[in-house]
């Protein structure tokens, strides 16, 4: 099925331009980890499409492996709450950003933050990595949709919601639709040629990550009181988006109605 057919697009296009009017994060991986299986020309092909569909001036600029690049842009230059604007991330796990084995590493921590308090400004964020489990499981939880790309045949996926149960932090995944497809990009895609440079001197520079981390990382330590609310929060916004009332949610979670309203408003939920 195309992409603008699919279940999944128009879920996205609700999530950012119906009643909640908020952000959406998409996260592209491979099955089984494998190279080759057209991530990147996805995250393009799909950045040009709601580009297309919400009038955004796409900049070269909002294709990067730059986890700094990326905060900037998604936090202080994008217009938000009046116009729907798009990021693609390549490669987030594998360049120093949301790599499941630094959960704590400044980079995972400043990167669920502006997740977690800025869903209000209509970024549509469309991430790449090898594998979904690859990223920090707090960022799997702060994200929208999967997109799981199949290596052959080349140029098909199948799309998932992702969702956490009530009352544990477990993440669900619930299939959207049939496979979706779409065809090449052009040879000469800037956008898509704007990240391979980016990429190649990646290569070159045998660093690993794009914005050169520092050679031992800043660790940032939740107390279990930041760790329990952040939870709770992450619990209550998939309860309010599941069309539960106040006082079901406060019931189940032992949240007050009065603070699950502030939650609403503050983070965007």
């Amino acid at each position: 099925m195309d992409i603008q057919d699919h279940p999944f697009y128009e879920s996205v296009l609700r999530d950012v331009d119906g009643h909640r009017k908020g952000d959406a994060k998409i996260i592209i991986d491979s099955r089984n980890a494998r190279t080759g299986s057209s991530k990147t020309t996805l995250a393009v092909r799909l950045a040009m499409l709601f580009a297309e569909e919400f009038e955004y001036e796409l900049e070269l600029e909002d294709f990067t492996l730059s986890y700094k690049e990326y905060l900037t842009r998604y936090s202080k230059i994008h217009p938000g709450k009046e116009q729907v604007s798009i990021l693609v991330l390549d490669e987030i796990s594998g360049t120093g950003a949301a790599d499941a084995r630094r959960f704590m590493s400044k980079k995972n921590v400043n990167l669920g933050r502006a997740w977690e308090t800025q869903r209000v400004r209509r970024v549509i964020t469309i991430c790449t990595c090898p594998s979904y489990n690859f990223i920090d499981k707090k960022l799997r939880m702060l994200a929208d949709y999967r997109l799981a790309c199949y290596p052959r045949p080349l140029g098909s996926a199948t799309a998932y919601t992702i969702g956490n149960t009530f009352s544990t932090s477990d993440l669900r995944l619930r299939r959207l639709g049939g496979r979706i497809r779409w065809p090449k990009l052009r040879e000469d895609n800037e956008y898509y040629e704007h990240l391979n440079i980016q990429k190649d001197r990646l290569n070159e520079s045998m660093q690993f990550d794009f914005d050169k981390m520092e050679t031992e990382e800043q660790k940032i330590e939740y107390t279990p009181q930041e760790i329990e609310k952040l939870t709770k929060i992450d619990i209550v916004g998939n309860m309010i988006r599941e069309g539960m009332s106040y006082r079901e949610i406060s019931k189940v979670t032992g949240v007050g109605k009065s603070t699950i309203s502030d939650w609403k408003y503050t983070y965007g939920l």
